[in-house]
């Protein structure tokens, strides 16, 4: 297993990066506010875009990722979810296929510009065309960032 450590607080270039030590009980320190925090809390901070590392308090290794999934997972609970069975099935295959690499790049890409889309059409239209043109080179846009990374490789 690769641990991969985080500097320290004191050696951060960026002063705003929050710092979350997730202790052995599994319960969540925020180092910033100096008090213990929940899941809920780590929602709030994606939300209102606050940027934090989550590090094992004993190891230091990167936890981040682990943790949203888990704020995720948490959601998907609920009776309004996002993957269906049928997106979780065909995920862990592209795992099985070795293909995470690439499907993690498309995925990206695609909310990336789904998000762009979702602005482009929330606004009031003035002309259909503008925005179905904007749409287009959203979608050209897409599909030549995601070429251009696969031929680096």
């Amino acid at each position: 297993m690769v641990v991969k450590k985080i500097r320290k607080e004191s050696d951060s270039a960026n002063s705003d990066l929050r710092i979350i030590k997730k202790y052995p009980n599994r319960r969540l320190y925020d180092t910033a506010r100096r008090t213990y925090i929940t899941l809920a809390d780590i929602k709030k901070y994606v939300l209102d875009q606050i940027e934090f590392r989550v590090i094992d308090a004993q190891t230091e290794a990167d936890l981040t990722k682990a943790t949203l999934f888990q704020v995720i997972t948490e959601h998907e609970t609920s009776a309004n979810t996002f993957f269906t069975t049928e997106l979780l099935q065909q995920m862990i295959r592209l795992y099985h296929a070795n293909m995470q690499n690439i499907f993690g790049q498309y995925f990206e890409q695609a909310l990336s510009q789904f998000t762009q889309q979702k602005e482009t059409w929330t606004k009031p239209l003035v002309n259909p065309f503008t925005a179905m043109n904007e749409f287009t080179k959203l979608q050209k846009q897409f599909w030549e960032t995601l070429t251009s990374k696969a031929d680096k490789k």
